[in-house]
């Protein structure tokens, strides 16, 4: 029975891009470049796999667009890719490059890898199977430039580099970027998880899907130690998918200077552009903000909360020194003039002093709808709360509330849910619906 187990689905093969911005030249032809702490750089053109190059940088500049980069097992020092190309880098390979698997041969990121797409550049670029230690993935585009960075099956551990999230990536003048996650993992990162960025008439699109981001905290900086962004260009958009956030914490000494930290996911929006979220199929859960413990939306944002589960997220209680700070909002935090749509959601269980699964700030006219969702303590100060049906306040009913979040066989959630809009699996895989009816929470109970 699944409900009475954990199971984990953190694959590492390879995703399939759907576009290729950029194409090579018809007469080249792609090829493989290799590099391994053995080879050597000097008057190599990296494409022997018997005398492979030893660096990253030297091994992309040798290359042209549409090669593949294969870099096996061992330590490597960063890298900076400003030029436009379509470009892979696939790590996790056997010295003789005869086999690949990331997990024994590990492709370890030491320091910073940076991509920038300049006016009138366009680059494509996939990270693929990298251990990134303390180190970062980070880039932007400017002027009129275009960035795809695909990043899967990679690790991010231990990331501060410069106070520099794990994953960091702004668009700015009327330039774009598209970041896609998948397949990975962000944890205990000092300086937050993921955070995007676009201002001016640029556009920014971030998708996460299947991916861990677990045990981050931010800086100090008013933000969020899971995942920040902020739109304030043409259009931002971000979905998360089949993903869990869990135990990600605000890390500020000065409380009363930081005291709008938030735990989880942050997201704001303002002119000129349209700024949504789409958290779909995701756990939210044990997360920690001075404010806003599980999902914060600011400004004119519009979010979709699909099949998700949030639950135990906190904020704080009560701070006395040097000022009095109270938390609110420990599950969900609307501000501004956002639109809110619960869907089959599990909003129940946080814990904070006011609005503990559900705080509207004062000060906007938000619209919150709800729909076939569990929804446990609400606050709202303004704005229009509407109920679409089906909605309930009672306890989920989870195999363990603070590390297993899977339906038990009782569990009023099951059949509860509507199955119009609803994904057809659940976060692991499961077929949705299994039973008479779609479940509300981001898992499927099957008998």
């Amino acid at each position: 029975m699944k409900a009475l187990r954990v199971k984990v689905r953190m694959g590492l093969a390879p995703v399939l891009l759907g576009m290729v911005l950029v194409s090579a030249p018809e007469h080249a032809r792609a090829a493989d470049r290799f590099v391994s702490t053995l080879g050597n750089d000097t008057a190599n053109n990296c494409l022997s796999s018997v005398s492979p190059c030893s660096t990253l940088s030297h091994a992309t500049a040798q290359a042209t667009s549409g090669d593949s980069v294969k870099v096996a097992g061992g330590s490597y020092s960063g890298v900076t890719i400003n030029t436009a190309t379509t470009l892979m880098l696939s790590g996790g390979w056997t010295a003789d490059f005869s086999a690949r698997d990331p997990l024994a041969n590990p492709t370890i990121q030491e320091s910073l890898i940076r991509v920038v797409a300049g006016p009138s550049v366009v680059s494509n670029i996939t990270v693929d199977g990298f251990t990134f230690v303390r180190a970062a993935l980070t880039g932007e585009s400017t002027g009129d430039g275009s960035l795809t960075l695909a990043v899967n099956g990679c690790t991010f551990t231990g990331t501060g580099l410069n106070l520099t999230s794990a994953i960091l990536f702004l668009s700015k003048d009327s330039s774009s970027v598209h970041l896609s996650v998948s397949d990975s993992r962000i944890s205990r990162g000092r300086a937050g998880g993921i955070r995007v960025g676009c201002y001016d008439s640029s556009s920014l699109s971030a998708t996460i899907a299947r991916s861990t981001l677990d045990q981050n905290r931010d800086n100090g900086s008013p933000g969020a130690a899971g995942i920040l962004a902020a739109g304030y260009c043409s259009s931002l958009d971000l979905k998360l998918t089949d993903s869990r956030l869990t135990k990600n914490k605000y890390a500020a000494r000065d409380h009363s200077a930081n005291s709008q930290e938030q735990g989880g996911i942050l997201v704001g929006g303002g002119p000129p552009g349209t700024t949504s979220v789409a958290i779909t199929n995701s756990v939210i859960t044990r997360n920690w903000g001075a404010v806003g413990g599980g999902v914060t939306v600011e400004g004119n944002t519009s979010l979709m909360l699909t099949n998700a589960t949030v639950t135990r997220n906190r904020t704080l209680h009560v701070l006395t020194y040097p000022t009095r700070v109270v938390g609110y909002g420990g599950g969900l935090l609307i501000r501004g003039n956002s639109t809110v749509t619960l869907v089959n959601t599990i909003l129940w269980g946080n814990d904070s002093p006011r609005g503990a699964d559900l705080f509207v700030e004062s000060g906007g006219s938000p619209v919150v709808s709800a729909d076939h969702s569990d929804i446990g303590e609400q606050e709202m100060t303004s704005g229009t709360f509407n109920d679409l049906g089906g909605n309930i306040n009672v306890n989920p009913r989870f195999v363990n509330s603070w590390r297993d979040v899977h339906l038990t066989p009782l569990s009023p959630m099951i059949d509860a849910g509507t199955c119009t809009g609803a994904p057809t699996t659940d976060f692991e895989g499961d077929p949705r619906p299994s039973g008479a009816g779609c479940d509300m929470g981001a898992d499927e109970f099957v008998p």
